[in-house]
C-alpha cells in the first residue's frame, strides 16, 4: 500500500499538525456562540458512546434475511413480464466496431508502458 507520509514526509508532517475539519468546525461553532465547549464535548461523547454501543451490539447480531436488499426484490417482475421487448438500441455489429476502435491504439502513437 502507498504510504504518503513516506513518499512526501515534509508535506504530511505539516498536514499532521493542521487541525482536523471537525476541530475547525467545532471551534467555529463555539466562537459563533452556537454552543459551548462543554456542549461540544457532550455531543462528541454521545456520538462515541453510540458508536461503541452499536459496535458491541454488532458482535451478537443475528442477521435477518429481510435485512438484505436482494430480498426486497423477491416477486419483482422483470421487463419481459410487463411488456413485449422493443428495440431500443443500435445493431450489435455497430457496437462491436465502436468497441474495437475505442480499444485500439494508432500505429504512430507512442503509448506509455505503464
Amino acid at each position: 500500500l502507498d504510504q504518503p507520509a513516506f513518499t512526501q514526509p515534509k508535506l504530511y508532517k505539516k498536514i499532521s499538525k493542521h487541525p482536523t475539519t471537525l476541530e475547525l468546525f467545532e471551534k467555529r461553532l463555539i466562537d459563533e456562540g452556537v454552543f459551548s465547549k462543554e456542549e461540544a464535548d457532550e455531543i462528541r461523547q454521545f456520538v462515541l458512546d453510540s458508536y461503541e454501543k452499536d459496535f458491541e451490539a454488532s458482535k451478537t447480531l443475528e442477521p435477518n434475511d429481510t435485512d438484505w436488499l436482494a430480498t426486497k426484490w423477491k416477486g419483482f417482475k422483470g421487463p419481459t413480464q410487463h411488456s413485449r421487448i422493443r428495440p431500443t438500441g443500435v445493431e450489435i455489429d455497430v457496437l462491436r466496431d465502436i468497441g474495437m476502435k475505442a480499444g485500439s491504439v494508432p500505429d504512430d502513437f507512442k503509448l506509455h508502458r505503464q
